[in-house]
């Protein structure tokens, strides 16, 4: 399951990387297979990497070709939220391909976490603030919003990875127990 996480954040377009450990030198880099592992973890290492590989270029072409290994772990969609997702009255998962969005979409069905699609305009060109560079993007943005029914179903099931996203997860569940309830009469979905 860490694989396909690792994987699903990289054909997203995620910078960094999470490993257990004990995969990690001092210098944060993945181990290659070398003469300090035993021959067993060499070949179960370079069987995984390549395995993961594999994944990902699949999952660039198609990424619907990777829902059967999704139906098995759902939870891995969570590399996902880390690298799109942000929070702000709701939590938020924004990108241009709608391939990743119906993948994502299918997995929160499964997953039974009730969620409004919406696609937005945006600029058609995006400037980098620090190369002051011009790049050409698609004109719609497509965002994921997770209802407020299921915010602590979300929490349950996928989360963030990073704490200060899940911080601010807390802060708006709270939040929306406090004044949802009065207010929007929220039937809460049961978390289990």
């Amino acid at each position: 399951m860490m694989y396909l996480s690792i994987g699903l954040g990289m054909f997203v377009g995620m910078n960094t990387i999470f490993l257990p450990c004990h995969l990690i030198d001092t210098r944060g880099y993945i181990l290659e297979p070398s003469s300090s592992l035993t021959p067993f973890l060499n070949s179960l290492l370079s069987q995984l990497l390549t395995l993961l590989g594999y994944l990902i270029l699949i999952a660039k072409k198609d990424p619907l070709a990777i829902y059967p290994l999704l139906r098995k772990y759902p939870t891995s969609i969570r590399a996902l939220y880390d690298a799109e997702g942000y929070i702000s009255k709701s939590v938020i998962l924004a990108n241009k391909d709608p391939q990743i969005i119906k993948l994502c979409s299918r997995v929160l069905q499964l997953l039974k976490i009730h969620y409004i699609i919406r696609q937005n305009r945006c600029p058609n060109i995006m400037k980098d603030p620090r190369t002051n560079k011009l790049y050409p993007t698609k004109p719609i943005i497509y965002e994921v919003y997770i209802r407020r029914c299921c915010l602590m179903r979300f929490r349950k099931y996928i989360g963030f990875e990073i704490s200060r996203k899940n911080e601010k997860l807390d802060e708006l569940i709270e939040r929306r127990r406090k004044l949802g309830d009065i207010r929007h009469k929220i039937k809460w979905c049961p978390p289990t």
